[in-house]
């Protein structure tokens, strides 16, 4: 009964409080369904994970694409040393000078 009597004493409060609940729900099972989405993608798609190969100018210059054997085989690649980009700033053994 006390509930009642003061949500009728000042109903403009009373909607703007029951406006804000709508809304945080509203708000929280999107984020919730973005997360679930989010991860039902993330299942679909694990079979396509990637190594990306990036220009040393950028993501906007081209990458040559090579069509032979190295290509195909990665035990036929020429051994450089070189697996990340922080590695191939350093001298790949294969140009290394030897004594």
């Amino acid at each position: 009964h006390y509930i009642y009597r003061n949500a009728r004493r000042n109903p403009v409060r009373s909607l703007l409080t029951v406006a804000s609940i709508a809304v945080t729900l509203f708000l929280m099972m999107i984020l919730v369904s973005f997360f679930a989405i989010n991860g039902e993608v993330y299942q679909s798609i694990r079979i396509y994970n990637r190594i990306v190969a990036m220009n040393s100018q950028g993501f906007a210059g081209q990458v040559p694409i090579s069509r032979s054997a190295h290509a195909t085989s990665p035990a036929a690649a020429p051994r450089t040393g070189a697996s990340c980009g922080a590695c191939s700033r350093a001298a790949p053994r294969s140009t290394r000078a030897s004594s």
